[in-house]
């Protein structure tokens, strides 16, 4: 019987501690710990951007003689028009880039001419504009020394007939792109 005793007061000694162990720590892991809170990591990764648009898809058809840009001149064979209502757009994130231009009609009856004006770029140069061209199918640079930035230029096209061509049409797809330099 005393080693039963003996044995429930163990028990009961063990049970008595570990209670008041328990009673002794629970505020410090109750306080310890934190709700509400939880973290991760996150990465942003950014790639190459090069966007260009332009507006109108459509530029105006350019008449001959015929609106208030037309130049036609008695006894001069060279006869003008121009339109200045394309805005051309662009952005890019990186450095050295450049604007070309081509046409897809190979063989024109008639000059189709480009100048890039009033280029606007944020932040940062605004780029370098070739001057006036001929467009032809092969890509030409338009606008120079881009830099990381997005900006706008208007696009002055120049129609240019010689009267001893005759009558007609000439339909032109440009393509603009943004490319390294």
């Amino acid at each position: 019987m005393k080693t039963r005793m003996t044995s429930l007061f163990y028990k009961s000694k063990i049970s008595f501690i570990a209670i008041t162990l328990f009673l002794i720590l629970l505020p410090r892991i109750s306080f310890g710990q934190t709700y509400g809170t939880a973290s991760h990591n996150v990465t942003v990764i950014v790639n190459a951007i090069t966007v260009i648009s332009v507006t109108p898809t459509t530029v105006p058809t350019l008449t001959i003689p015929g609106g208030a840009t037309a130049v036609v001149t008695a006894g001069v064979d060279q006869m003008t028009v121009t339109d200045n209502t394309t805005v051309l757009k662009w952005g890019t994130n990186q450095t050295l880039r450049k604007i070309t231009i081509y046409t897809s009609l190979a063989s024109p009856l008639y000059t189709l001419q480009v100048l890039a004006t009033n280029i606007v770029a944020t932040p940062g140069t605004a780029g370098l504009a070739a001057g006036q061209f001929t467009i032809s199918t092969l890509a030409q640079d338009l606008i120079t020394n881009l830099a990381q930035s997005s900006g706008h230029c208007t696009l002055v096209y120049t129609g240019v007939a010689l009267a001893s061509k005759g009558i007609g049409t000439d339909s032109h797809t440009l393509t603009l792109t943004i490319t390294a330099q």
